[in-house]
Parts: C-alpha cells; sequence; structure tokens
C-alpha cells in the first residue's frame, strides 16, 4: 500500500490509491494540503500518532467519508479540513488538540456528535455551520453569544475560549 502514497521528507503530498479504507504509513509526520481532496471512495481512514499536522483542505469533498481515526499528536485542526464529509458521523477531537479552524467540519451534514478536548482555546469562524444533525454541540454559546444555531443542538458555555470571528 505504501507505494500508494507519495511521501516527501515525511508529508504525505498525494495519494495515487484507490482503496476505500486507508491507512496512512507509520512514520509519517504530516499530511499535505488537498491530499484527498474530492477524493469520493473514501470511507475510512487512520491516521498514526507520528502525524503531527493535516494540512488545510485534505479531507474536503470526501463525501463517503465515515469515519477517521485522528492522531495525538496534533494540536490544531487546519480550515476546511473535513468540509462537506456528509457521511462524517462523529468525531473525537484529541486531547492535544487547542484550535479548530474555520470551516473546518463545514457542512458536514451527517455529524451528530462532536468530542472536544478540554485544552480547546480557539474555534474559529463557522468551524461546524451547515452540521444540520449536530446534536451535542460542543461549543456554540459563550456568555450571552449566540454564534451558530443548528437543528437540535445542545449549547453548553466555555467562556474561557477564544473565538476568530
Amino acid at each position: 500500500m505504501n507505494q500508494d502514497f507519495e511521501i516527501k521528507d515525511g508529508v504525505v503530498i498525494k495519494y495515487h490509491g484507490s482503496d476505500k479504507d486507508v491507512i496512512i504509513p507509520d512514520g509519517v509526520t504530516a499530511i499535505g494540503k488537498k491530499v484527498f481532496y474530492k477524493y469520493y471512495n473514501l470511507h475510512s481512514v487512520k491516521i498514526p500518532d507520528s502525524v503531527t499536522s493535516i494540512g488545510e483542505m485534505a479531507f474536503r469533498h470526501c463525501l463517503e467519508l465515515t469515519s477517521v481515526t485522528l492522531p495525538h499528536g496534533i494540536t490544531k485542526i487546519e480550515g476546511y479540513t473535513f468540509k462537506y464529509c456528509i457521511n462524517l458521523k462523529s468525531v473525537e477531537i484529541p486531547d492535544n488538540v487547542t484550535s479548530i479552524g474555520s470551516h473546518a467540519f463545514a457542512c458536514c451534514t451527517g455529524l451528530t456528535s462532536v468530542r472536544l478536548p478540554a485544552g480547546i482555546k480557539v474555534i474559529e469562524a463557522e468551524a461546524f455551520i451547515g452540521c444540520t444533525r449536530l446534536k451535542h454541540a460542543p461549543l456554540i454559546l459563550v456568555g450571552k453569544q449566540m454564534l451558530y444555531q443548528p437543528k437540535n443542538t445542545v449549547y453548553l458555555n466555555f467562556p474561557e475560549i477564544k473565538f476568530n470571528l
């Protein structure tokens, strides 16, 4: 399977395979920008803990993606990373993540739950916009300011988090 990956200096820069279930090779340190962009056949991806960075739009428009195992080494979910992953059901953000970029999970219409770590500090604008089935929104309300109100959302208050709106 490693021949399916184009890797330069530890960074996956292109995927040439056709697997529905992809396992990123051990030892990879980063997934580059747009590596799986519009890879419609992708159903699941396992990312090893050696990965410390996932580029913007890395999985954008992966319409069939239902499952992703995020590595514990990342500290930020970049902007647009999972936008339009309409079949993604739930996400567990690793404990080391302190920042979620703009539109990171936007329009993930199948998303019903997100688990955020206690140390999250920044959630950028519209990170979860269009997630119309999100039932357990980990963060939507700060003080009295409503940021986004999808149907059936549970609102929690994390006043120590900074929003980049």
